[in-house]
Formats: C-alpha cells, sequence, structure tokens
C-alpha cells in the first residue's frame, strides 16, 4: 500500500477496466462522470487529509496543483460534449462543464501560480468550492 508505483498501476487497471466494460455496453457517456467523481473523491480525501497539517507538509501544495487537473478536466469535457449525439446526455454533461467552469474560476482567483509560495486565504475559497462541488455531486 506505500507503493505509489503499485497504487498508479491498480489505479490504471481499473480505469482501463472501465472503459472497456463500458464500451462493451454501449455507455461510454457515464465516463466523464467516472472521472470528474473520481477526482473530485481524490481532491476531497487530499482535503481531509491536510486538515491540521503545515504548510511545509506540501498537501496543500497538492490542492494548488489541482488549478491545472481543473483546467485539462474542463477540457475533456468540451470535446466529449462536442461529440455527444444524444441531447439528454449531451444536456447533462454541459450541466457539470459549467459547474467545472465554475471551480476552474475560482481556481483562477488564485494569483500565484507558484505552489511553494500557497496563499492560504486564496486556497481557503477553493477548498470550500471543491467540497460545495462534491455535496453536489453527492446529492444527485
Amino acid at each position: 500500500i506505500d507503493d505509489s508505483d503499485s497504487i498508479n498501476k491498480l489505479a490504471r487497471e481499473a480505469y482501463w477496466r472501465t472503459c472497456n466494460y463500458l464500451e462493451k455496453n454501449n455507455k461510454t457517456y457515464v465516463l466523464p462522470l467516472i472521472i470528474l467523481g473520481s477526482w473530485i473523491e481524490s481532491v476531497h480525501v487530499l482535503i481531509k487529509t491536510s486538515l491540521g497539517t503545515k504548510i511545509e507538509d506540501g498537501l496543500f501544495k497538492e490542492i494548488h496543483s489541482q488549478k491545472e487537473v481543473i483546467s485539462n478536466l474542463t477540457a475533456y469535457f468540451n470535446d466529449v460534449i462536442s461529440k455527444e449525439d444524444n441531447p439528454q446526455y449531451k444536456i447533462s454533461l454541459t450541466n457539470w462543464q459549467v459547474k467545472l467552469q465554475k471551480m476552474q474560476s475560482t481556481y483562477s482567483l488564485i494569483k500565484n501560480d507558484d505552489v511553494n509560495k500557497v496563499d492560504m486565504e486564496e486556497l481557503k475559497n477553493v477548498i470550500i468550492s471543491l467540497e460545495q462541488l462534491r455535496s453536489e455531486i453527492v446529492l444527485n
């Protein structure tokens, strides 16, 4: 469990098994939501783990570094939506994309891109927004 390479391997295998299953069952439209939920849950765990730690411990830097991930997720949703034919799924994905864009806007309020100089007030706003997004997912 302490071997990050093993954890990465397990995560990759689970991801590809899920992709293959969804493709075989003609349910690939679910994949963006699985990816979004997985990301949100991993950041939630990171946030809960970071509470009570010091900046030097590096966990807040990890939360800060998710700024790039949220940008990539938003781009991914844009790509998936542009290719989606089913209007119902397109609307659902677009609704989540709007929430991702809001999260991306919150991250853009972080003025300093240097993860070694984390502004805790700016990061606090991001954490609150991330937890609100998670709550919306959990409640749906």
